[in-house]
């Protein structure tokens, strides 16, 4: 056989053979997701998955406020109660003048001041009034009827008590208590008893436990380089048992007394109701004029001059829109609660007449998830991003005007409890139990107490 040039035939085989082989090759290290016979199948590549864990939403956690509220004390009881000194001096409203029918120097009132017996009730002979007309009363008798006190007034300028057109006095209209009056060589006047309110709250027990197998706890993850998912569900739990336990003492409303899962009395329930705290409502977005009324109400019946204001985001953007002007011009702001004095509104900080305010945004207010209205605000429901909650933090002879309270007894604190069982893991021969895994379980045994609701409040969005 003859050696030379190969053929062209020959040549063509060669190269289809080699294309052949080379597309052969090609396919054998596909990846070919979803097919048998690739190396995807096989189960040895690495997958490119990030070890760090991203959380989609902030979850909102605790925030400071249990942290600013700063002061606990452990009890001994499940119900705790404290006295509170309502006002000492005391105007009435006038239920009945009794006008009709009786001698025009001498007017029968019948204030809204219960009145167990003859003579029971606020007033006492010898004082004087002042009605709305600006005309001044003296009390000359007391007495009951129907179970309220009742008063027979004269003018102190001697004068006829008018009785039409516009008249002195009137049934609906509001007295004030002035002082007292009595001629030479009297005789000393009935004494008043001053007694104070008893308010009361009582503690919750908040719980929350994880169990983990123990295939489970040595099961590798992606995450944290291969530590077990168990880890991280233990913090999930941590944070969550957090927000519980800020939640009650922010949110709860008190159970009737003697239920067996019993339920405390949250800060945000105590100021709204109706004996509660200082209350304004605003329509539409909240304006510096709303905020400059709410401050003069609660310093007409407060001496605080300064405010934590915890407030929803739709709140604090309103806010900081309304105040814009005022920090644009550089109004001085000083306070104690600040790390440093404020200039302007520091986009935090807001003075008005002595009363200097704070804006803090208060994540839960914003979490329809725990909050569930998103609607606009009513009478009867609120929408917790336009609300702001006004808290004063001072004391009052020593004691603190918010604190919470922890049930504890000869060392055993009940405030925060963290336990851990063992069962048939770690390293130790002896074990709590026989189950295949692990228990931690918390506990908290709290309640808040809000003294003097008439120095905290609230502002809030009622259209």
């Amino acid at each position: 056989m003859a050696f030379g040039n190969p053929s062209q035939s020959f040549i063509d085989n060669v190269s289809a053979g080699k294309a052949a082989k080379s597309t052969s090759n090609a396919a054998d290290v596909r990846i070919g997701r979803g097919e048998e016979g690739y190396i995807f199948a096989s189960g040895i590549l690495e997958p490119e998955h990030s070890d760090f864990l991203s959380y989609q939403y902030p979850q909102y956690l605790a925030t400071a406020i249990l942290e600013r509220i700063g002061r606990y004390e452990g009890i001994g009881q499940d119900v705790f109660s404290w006295s509170e000194m309502d006002r000492t001096r005391l105007g009435a409203t006038v239920t009945a003048s009794g006008l009709s029918g009786l001698n025009a120097a001498s007017v029968t009132l019948t204030t809204d001041f219960t009145a167990a017996a003859d003579g029971d009730g606020y007033f006492l002979a010898g004082d004087t009034i002042k009605s709305e007309s600006g005309t001044s009363f003296r009390v000359n008798s007391v007495g009951q009827a129907g179970g309220v006190q009742t008063i027979t007034v004269s003018k102190v300028d001697g004068t006829v008590i008018n009785v039409t057109g516009t008249p002195d006095i009137a049934t609906g209209e509001s007295v004030g208590h002035i002082g007292s009056v009595f001629g030479e060589y009297s005789d000393a006047p009935q004494g008043r008893l001053y007694l104070p309110n008893e308010r009361y709250n009582q503690l919750q027990v908040t719980r929350r436990s994880a169990y983990i197998s123990g295939k489970a706890l040595t099961n590798r993850t992606y995450l944290n380089g291969g530590k077990s998912w168990a880890y991280e569900q233990e913090l999930i739990e941590m944070d969550e048992f957090a927000r519980d336990r800020e939640n009650t003492i922010m949110f709860e409303q008190l159970s009737a007394s003697g239920a067996d899962n019993q339920t405390t009395e949250g800060i945000v329930t105590a100021i709204l109701k109706a004996s509660g705290g200082i209350t304004s409502n605003y329509d539409g977005a909240v304006n510096e004029t709303d905020i400059q009324n709410h401050i003069t109400a609660l310093r007409i019946s407060s001496p605080a001059t300064e405010y934590v204001v915890f407030c929803g985001m739709e709140f604090l953007s309103d806010a900081h829109v309304a105040l814009k002007d005022y920090h644009i011009n550089g109004g001085v702001n000083y306070g104690s609660f600040g790390s440093a004095n404020m200039v302007g509104i520091s986009l935090n900080g807001y003075k008005f007449m002595d009363c200097t305010i704070y804006f803090v945004h208060y994540p839960t207010f914003d979490d329809a998830q725990t909050l569930p209205y998103t609607g606009t605000g009513s009478a009867t429901k609120i929408n917790y991003s336009n609300f702001s909650l006004w808290l004063n933090l001072g004391s009052q002879r020593g004691n603190k005007l918010i604190s919470l309270k922890y049930k504890e007894l000869d060392g055993q604190q009940r405030k925060f409890m963290y336990k851990y069982e063992d069962g048939m893991m770690g390293d130790t021969a002896k074990v709590a139990n026989g189950k295949d895994g692990v228990a931690t379980h918390m506990l908290s045994d709290i309640a808040v107490c809000v003294r003097n609701l008439n120095q905290h409040g609230a502002l809030y969005q009622v259209d």
